[in-house]
């Protein structure tokens, strides 16, 4: 059994590389990391752990029924035409609310649509955008049926996967951020663990599948990089401005041993790049100490990392969206709005530190119920739900699994993913049985 398939290690992994960076990585954040608030967090992360093992133990040893029937299925067709469907949508939604087209104008877009959301106004997308917001996670749960048995797959499974991936690059892009591409992504590559638990190789015999997956890698790190300059260029900062000023808007400096040594060797545009990147990677335990150390915290029901959520209240409740104004600004004044406040910090903001220790249960509960299924039995329905609950952990160092780049959603859909296999097992026995 590969650890590199239990959602717990990768957890557990992500924490620890994540503390380690934050502690003695190239920047220096305030606060900095306390025993204080990496305890509630190990708290937290030990609830997690004490459910993921009980239910871990729950799944007994019932063989290893065939998963051959998956690619039969017509939902897998389904979801990945509803998915192509809904990045449809969103482009035609995005395109036409803007007024030039190009990476300055999807990243103006974008700082347009967090400061609606930050003032509680409502939507101005129409409802059919809305609709694709809801309808495209269905594409990457197709995505990762395809993947998980490629080899029985059929030509046009495969072409539907790269309609619908295409797609999902053109949403990113306009979109001026990388959340659905990163999401995927880890979705993906932990449907590549589940392959060796059903007895297939990790990566498919596909030369063509390996290229695409080197070059999709090479050009999100050019992307990233292209993006990082836009945003610094509509701030009108340059590099030397950029690192002067973050220490007092983002509570972040770098270690002077450390720009005296890199400097000369990246230049002041390099050094740029790995420091957001460390940032990027461990703010969560800084902006954590600012959750821990409130007075007074509001207790946002979900709103806070539910996008779906959010935007159905605003277009719910309209201007009188008091609950989600008044926590988003709370937010920002204790420097926590528009940062990432990790697993364990976005579910104490959303449902308390009582409600967070109740999520954390829950969450163990599901994915080790997964992993254990894989272990013992990979034909059981739930099993499709692991790559799911080993992304969670992937992007743990930014939010909780329902707060990732509408990975509510995404979670909903993997359920409905797991109805559907469950009843094709059922009349598949039905029929075995009637015979």
């Amino acid at each position: 059994m590969t650890l590199a398939s239990s959602p717990r290690f990768l957890l557990l992994l992500v924490f620890g590389l994540c503390l380690a960076l934050a502690i003695v990585g190239p920047v220096i954040q305030e606060p900095p990391v306390s025993w204080y608030g990496v305890g509630q967090q190990l708290g937290l992360m030990a609830a997690f752990c004490f459910a993921y093992g009980v239910a871990n133990r729950t799944v007994s040893w019932r063989g290893a029924p065939s998963i051959a029937a998956l690619p039969a299925a017509s939902w897998i067709w389904i979801f990945l035409c509803i998915g192509i469907a809904g990045t449809c949508l969103q482009l035609a939604s995005k395109l036409s609310s803007m007024d030039s087209i190009g990476l300055e104008g999807f990243a103006v877009l974008r700082q347009q649509r967090a400061e609606q959301l930050l003032l509680s106004q409502p939507a101005v997308s129409a409802r059919w955008a809305g609709l694709g917001f809801l309808a495209y996670p269905a594409g990457i749960v197709g995505c990762c049926a395809v993947l998980r048995c490629y080899e029985d797959m059929r030509g046009m499974h495969v072409l539907l996967v790269l309609v619908f991936l295409a797609g999902l690059v053109a949403l990113t892009v306009v979109a001026g951020g990388r959340g659905p591409l990163f999401a995927a992504a880890a979705v993906l590559v932990s449907t590549l663990a589940l392959r060796k638990l059903d007895g297939r190789r990790a990566v498919p015999p596909s030369l063509t599948l390996r290229y695409i997956g080197i070059i999709s890698a090479l050009g999100f790190i050019a992307y990233s990089m292209m993006l990082w300059s836009v945003r610094s260029e509509l701030s009108a900062m340059d590099a030397e401005r950029f690192l002067s000023n973050t220490e007092g808007a983002w509570g972040m400096s770098v270690r002077p041993e450390v720009r005296n040594l890199l400097e000369p060797l990246v230049g002041l545009e390099g050094l740029r790049m790995m420091v957001l990147s460390s940032f990027y990677l461990s703010q969560s335990f800084s902006v954590f100490e600012r959750v821990a150390s409130a007075p007074e915290l509001p207790i946002m029901l979900g709103l806070y990392e539910v996008d779906a959520l959010a935007a159905g209240y605003r277009v719910i409740v309209g201007a009188d969206a008091g609950l989600l104004a008044t926590g988003n600004w709370a937010l920002l004044d204790l420097k926590v709005y528009g940062f990432f406040a990790g697993a364990w910090g976005s579910l104490v903001i959303d449902f308390g530190f009582s409600g967070a220790i109740a999520a954390a249960l829950a969450w163990g509960w599901f994915a080790g119920r997964s992993w254990g299924a894989a272990a013992r039995c990979p034909g059981m329905p739930v099993t499709f739900m692991l790559p799911y609950w080993c992304a969670s952990s992937l992007w743990s160092f930014a939010s909780s699994p329902i707060g990732f780049s509408n990975a509510a959603v995404l979670l909903g859909w993997f359920v409905v993913a797991v109805a559907c296999i469950g009843r094709l097992k059922r009349s598949q026995a039905t029929a075995a049985g009637s015979i």
